[in-house]
């Protein structure tokens, strides 16, 4: 994934995941290593789960790789091998290999369509949202690697606005999380006594 600060990103994962911040079952540790200009961290996650426990083990072992660029999640393997190959060609097409499936979408339209056909509410909330950022486009590329698939997924600003738009109650809450009453415009709500 590319990120546009890998030291910012590298900073706010060690203070969420750090030595205060300690989660049941989840194991970390920073900076076991290096993989060309990333940082590599690991991150292990126990499984409580008997039937998962059973197909991939006791815990799940994921590896961060931070770049100044780009932030990788590894897991089995040679992480710092494979970290350092997938940097190594991040940013430039690969050679004679085209794309296998796309899909683009504007956020915009789409939710507009949303609400005409079905009269929802918070599609419209969604749309009007999107049209505030510069640009509201979801881009989806899929091309085959070896022993595999690789995704690229962009989402630009407007998608996020909107998401979160679609998200947000739709009246708003009181204390508690109570959705307050409908109130016509022009009466206050009273206050409590």
């Amino acid at each position: 994934m590319r990120v546009n600060d890998g030291a910012a990103l590298e900073r706010q994962v060690k203070q969420a995941f750090g030595a205060g911040a300690a989660i049941p079952g989840v194991k970390t540790a920073f900076d076991v290593g290096k993989a060309g200009a990333a940082s590599l961290h690991r991150v292990s996650i126990d499984v409580a789960d008997d039937e998962l426990a059973d197909r991939i083990g006791d815990s799940l072992d994921l590896t961060l790789a931070v770049a100044p660029n780009y932030a990788l999640v590894l897991a089995g393997g040679d992480v710092a091998k494979r970290a350092e190959a997938t940097l190594a060609a991040s940013g430039r097409p690969a050679a004679g290999v085209e794309p296998i499936a796309g899909l683009e979408a504007a956020a915009a339209p789409l939710l507009d369509y949303a609400s005409a056909v079905a009269a929802v509410a918070p599609a419209a909330r969604g749309a009007e949202a999107a049209r505030t950022a510069k640009s509201g486009l979801m881009d989806l590329r899929v091309r085959p690697i070896d022993r595999g698939f690789a995704t690229r997924l962009s989402i630009d600003s407007g998608v996020l606005k909107a998401a979160a738009a679609l998200a947000a109650p739709e009246r708003p809450l009181g204390p508690g999380g109570v959705p307050l009453p409908e109130v016509p415009p022009g009466f206050p709500i009273p206050l409590p006594r």
